[in-house]
């Protein structure tokens, strides 16, 4: 990695999808530099991510320009506050980082239909039913639509999962996003920390006893 000293937080008018775009190129391109020397086979790393050792290491270089990527996280997070679905499409491409398998050919492209610009692989996907000859699935297009809570996040009947869910990948792409802006490097403590908290949102909403209403909805589709 290049010396820390790096770079000062963006400028408000300075962040938009083209930005976010240069930012995630730093963390995709450690797969063709730092990746060749960097990846570690040890048996921690063996159970979490192959980047372990190496995001361990720069931890230091991280707390030293703490107050810095707090500022260049505070100016994503207003940018991504009109962008969610970007938010969310940077925090899968983070993990998707994270597990090594961004050059999978079933992920090397765009993950959400007209974000583009924010997306750091080039698109080549494959047709549906090659991906699903090869690999036994093809990924389904995603638009931004997927991520919008009719009436908002207090509406009845909202889907509280996807708001909470939504939040989340917001602020960690923010931060994530400021670290790559100043520093060039994510926190893995930052990571494990979202990834403890997606499963306590699991808990609570995806693996809950269903209730009389979700009873009398499937009862409707019988038999599944």
């Amino acid at each position: 990695m290049s010396e820390a000293g790096e770079q000062a937080a963006p400028m408000a008018a300075d962040v938009d999808d083209a930005y976010v775009h240069k930012m995630l190129k730093r963390l995709t391109d450690w797969n063709v530099t730092e990746g060749r020397f960097a990846k570690c086979s040890c048996d921690t790393c063996a159970r979490t991510s192959p980047w372990g050792c190496l995001l361990a290491k720069l931890r230091p270089k991280l707390q030293t320009f703490v107050a810095a990527n707090a500022e260049a996280a505070e100016r994503f997070g207003a940018y991504l506050d009109d962008r969610p679905a970007v938010g969310v499409q940077t925090c899968c491409l983070v993990y998707l980082w994270l597990a090594d398998v961004v050059t999978h050919p079933l992920v090397d492209q765009q993950s959400v239909k007209g974000l583009e610009a924010a997306w750091p692989l080039q698109g080549s996907r494959l047709p549906e039913d090659v991906a699903r000859y090869l690999y036994g699935a093809g990924l389904p297009e995603l638009d931004e639509g997927v991520f919008e809570v009719s009436g908002g996040a207090q509406a009845e009947g909202s889907n509280e999962m996807l708001v909470e869910f939504v939040r989340m990948a917001r602020e960690l792409s923010a931060q994530v996003l400021g670290q790559l802006c100043v520093c060039k490097c994510p926190d893995m403590d930052l990571l494990n920390e979202w990834s403890r908290q997606s499963v306590e949102v699991r808990r609570k909403y995806a693996w809950s006893v269903p209730n009389e209403a979700a009873l009398s909805a499937l009862a409707r589709h019988v038999p599944l």
